[in-house]
């Protein structure tokens, strides 16, 4: 960026923008895309970006999400792969797949859409889809532990089953050890010391348990014994270890050897989710603060509502900020603002400024879609003081240099803006200066805004053609800024009154008006009354609008009551029937109870099942009178055969597969899952309509549950007929849910229900495999089931 750039951005505080939209990227890449950020100069490209950012906008607003977020920084991982024979760690390899998945999700999401956004198609064709590579991946590392899988290979499977068995062994010959010498020992507990299992030996007894001596506390009272009994079945496990790294190795190079091949192409994708991403932050930063994308146009500026951005975002929101109306270009092409110190000249300089920037930068701005802003060749900012200690340089000097320097660059298709033009130095001479300045800018057409306390300048805008005066309103009953642009009309300084206002002395506020003539103190006073009788008519117009927006009011606020009273007594009766399904929840908690006691007195079981059938019988009494004050579904919301469908409870997408029965019920499909469901239990899924299904022949996207969706199911005291139906839902709920695996606690007892459940488990088709848990974890009193892919 060059110093001239760098200027501007400072005056405008433009870098502090950027810092503020490049917060809403989902990476910090997207955010360094956004802080880098220029104005385009050609205007195909300019145009190419604003609709870009339009259609994100659209997207943002009015599609399914964006599946941006995800992707890593890569950027080390892709230099390193580019060395023949490097190999990349676990990690590189994690955000590699984590990234390539983002990027196949990405192209799925743009290639499905081309036409619908036209403009966001050419990064379609700079993304692409890595399925094998990302298999491969996940099939070989655990993304959640960053660890190797056993069954990333059969031979680190072979190692790791010697490996784990050898340490039993070596775990229970230490166990006999520790409690056969634990009088020796500090504690009787066996633990690890340069990767070897150790026990600790208290050191007055040195030498009771004969071995090597591999560490010593910190204490010194307490000395890691690896005893001579274990120590060949300690090395055996220490080859078997080298065998385990020597074959990991082998399948990270291998993995490596997979990105390489498609460098160049993993590459591209990365860097265009970066792009990717900095228009997701711009497009967030717009919906959020409801920017909008303005026209290009030839020459006129326009701003219609135009809110400062960095004023909205301190302040929260638009409410507090007054809007700015602005039009250059057609019937005045230079614009002299003038009025108070602290009235908002500048903030209002800073908003035309901001817009003509953003929008070159490809930016939104916080104004109506209607406003225009014209393609320029030049921005050129005169704000603030640029004196220099270091150049010689004093705030009039500063000011004449960067005057010189727009006199050298502007042309008709520049937008120049200046704050404070002519002051520093001798107010006639500051006054002329200005004066021949404009009217070399207003020759040669440029668009012009400057602001100034120079009454002289007052009277040449008037004068001249092409050229109009703007104020800020001032309140002259409490000599306040009411930040109100307006054009046509002069600003007064107020400087007589705001002196009285602060306690300067009559006799010198007379002399004052006497030496500063009586011709311009005419002059003053005609603005001033402008300003009363303009302020009056507004307040006018404020208050006929004010009631308007009542009697409309009025009539909105009884019809929104009636609606409210019919509402609320609905409300009234569904609260007593929940009251009572609450009685009726703790009531069924005693049945429950009860049952338990008569099976555990063997008590028959035609019993047991008809107290449930009466409780379920009540239980359906009240659900129904709910269901009679629920707000009624419509048939269009209801799916039919063929539609998908969004079943809320499990938040799974899937087709469903048949009509409803007698009771309601229908079939629905979720990946190679078939589930009954209660039709008024889902939800049509707007655009999955019978035809768009038949056609697109795609399988159904199955979105992951609540984080907090169970493990593990706990069956203890129940018997297998109580069990199973249990059992089967759970299964099927956790297979939807996309976990790899499930424990299923049944108690160790005489055996029965795991002999049952596992003879269940042996006929359950999405069942792969299933086990006993490690000694450790539960033993043969819970089972291990694990899920076909």
């Amino acid at each position: 960026m060059d110093g001239h750039l760098q200027q501007i951005y400072t005056a405008l505080e433009f870098d502090r923008l950027l810092e503020q939209i490049g917060g809403y990227a989902s990476c910090e890449l997207g955010t360094e895309w956004v802080l880098q950020l220029e104005p385009l100069k050609e205007r195909p490209l300019l145009e190419q970006r604003l609709e870009e950012v339009r259609e994100m906008m659209a997207m943002l607003r009015y599609d399914d999400p964006f599946p941006l977020p995800g992707y890593r920084d890569i950027r080390s991982a892709i230099k390193k792969t580019r060395h023949e024979g490097s190999v990349l760690t676990i990690e590189e390899l994690v955000d590699i797949a984590h990234t390539l998945d983002v990027s196949q999700a990405v192209y799925r999401y743009l290639g499905a859409r081309q036409k619908k956004y036209p403009a966001l198609a050419r990064y379609f064709r700079r993304v692409h889809a890595f399925p094998e590579i990302v298999r491969q991946i996940a099939r070989t590392i655990d993304f959640s532990t960053h660890e190797i899988k056993d069954s990333a290979s059969p031979e680190l499977k072979d190692i790791r089953r010697q490996l784990r068995k050898e340490q039993d062994r070596v775990r229970e010959r230490l166990n006999q050890i520790v409690e056969e010498y634990k009088q020796y020992l500090q504690e009787p507990i066996i633990t690890l010391r340069e990767g070897r299992m150790v026990i600790p030996l208290r050191e007055d007894c040195k030498g009771r348990i004969p071995g090597f001596i591999h560490d010593r506390s910190s204490s010194g009272a307490t000395l890691f014994v690896e005893p001579m009994a274990v120590f060949e079945l300690n090395n055996h496990i220490r080859e078997l270890q080298i065998e385990e790294r020597r074959e990991i190795e082998r399948l990270l190079r291998h993995l490596t050897e997979q990105v390489r091949a498609r460098i160049d192409e993993i590459e591209e994708s990365f860097r265009t989710l970066v792009e990717l991403d900095g228009l997701f932050a711009i497009g967030r930063f717009a919906v959020e603060w409801d920017g909008a994308v303005p026209s290009l146009s030839d020459r006129v500026l326009e701003l219609y509502r135009s809110y400062h951005p960095l004023l909205v975002l301190r302040y929260g929101g638009r409410e507090n900020v007054i809007p700015l109306d602005v039009k250059l270009g057609e019937s005045y092409h230079l614009l002299v603002i003038t009025g108070p110190n602290a009235g908002g000249k500048t903030v209002a300089l800073k908003n035309i400024g901001l817009a003509a920037l953003m929008t070159h930068c490809g930016l939104p701005i916080l104004a109506n879609e209607a406003s225009r802003i014209p393609f320029l060749d030049g921005l050129y900012v005169d704000i603030g003081d640029w004196q220099s200690v270091e150049q010689d340089l004093s705030t009039f000097s500063a000011h004449v240099a960067k005057l010189a320097e727009i006199l050298k660059r502007a042309t008709r298709q520049s937008l120049v803006l200046i704050d404070e033009i002519g002051t520093g130095t001798d107010p006639a001479e500051g006054a002329a200066l200005a004066m021949a300045f404009l009217e070399e800018m207003h020759r040669r057409g440029a668009l012009t805004v400057v602001t100034t306390h120079q009454g002289a300048l007052k009277a040449f805008a008037h004068q001249l053609e092409g050229a109009e005066n703007a104020s800020m309103a001032f309140d002259e009953d409490t000599l306040r800024p009411t930040y109100q642009f307006r054009v046509g009309i002069p600003g007064s300084s107020y400087a007589f009154e705001i002196a009285t206002r602060f306690g300067l002395d009559g006799p010198v506020i007379r002399r004052a008006r006497e030496l500063v003539g009586s011709s311009h103190e005419k002059l003053e006073d005609f603005i001033l009354e402008l300003e009363k009788k303009l302020n009056r008519y507004q307040r006018l117009l404020s208050d006929a609008e004010i009631k308007k927006s009542q009697l409309e009011g009025l009539i909105k606020l009884y019809r929104q009551r009636y609606e409210a009273l019919q509402r609320e007594e609905k409300k009234l009766k569904r609260k007593a029937a929940e009251e009572s399904r609450a009685i009726l929840e703790r009531a069924n908690a005693v049945i429950e109870q009860a049952i338990r006691e008569i099976r555990t007195r063997r008590a028959e079981k035609d019993s047991i099942k008809q107290a449930k059938s009466r409780v379920e019988a009540v239980r359906n009494e009240i659900e129904q009178q709910l269901a009679e004050f629920e707000e009624p579904v419509t048939e269009a919301e209801l799916p039919g055969k063929g539609d998908l469908a969004y079943w809320e409870e499990m938040n799974v997408t899937g087709t469903v597969i048949s009509d409803p029965d007698e009771k309601g019920q229908v079939w629905m499909e979720v990946g190679d899952l078939k589930v009954q469901i209660p039709q008024n239990k889902l939800r049509l899924v707007r655009d999955g309509t019978r035809e768009k299904v038949r056609k697109s022949g795609s399988p159904p996207q199955v979105v992951k549950p609540p984080r907090d969706f169970r493990t593990e199911i706990d069956l203890r005291g129940m018997t297998m007929e109580d069990a199973e139906p249990v059992l089967d839902k759970y299964l099927d709920q956790a297979y939807l849910a996309g976990l790899e695996q499930v424990r299923i606690i049944h108690g160790k007892g005489t055996g029965a229900l795991r002999k049952k459940i596992a003879r269940y488990l042996q006929s359950h088709p999405k069942v792969r495999e299933f086990h006993a848990a490690p000694w450790n974890e539960g033993d043969v009193g819970v089972t291990v089931v694990k899920f076909k892919d």
